[in-house]
């Protein structure tokens, strides 16, 4: 099972793209763990997941306009919500 420790390691040493399929590894496996998320736990895991994956693009040296619109639209959907 992934644990804090490893989740932690790979966002700190590992590449970009290991740090994306690590971080929707860990969203998909950890926090469900065979029983179902109230929405407020479910709104936090997404966040968490689209925080590191936005850190991940940053880091892949992708355009920074295109990394501000991801965070932006993200902050949209979270007004909506």
């Amino acid at each position: 099972m992934l644990n804090d420790h490893s989740f932690g390691v790979v966002l700190r040493e590992g590449s970009a793209w290991k740090r994306i399929s690590f971080t929707v590894l860990w969203v998909v496996r950890n926090p469900f763990q065979g029983r179902s998320l109230s929405k407020g736990s479910a709104d936090l895991v997404r966040s968490i997941f689209a925080f590191h994956t936005i850190i991940a693009l940053m880091n892949l040296k992708v355009n920074t306009f295109l990394v501000f619109f991801l965070w932006l639209s993200l902050l949209a959907s979270r007004m909506e919500a």
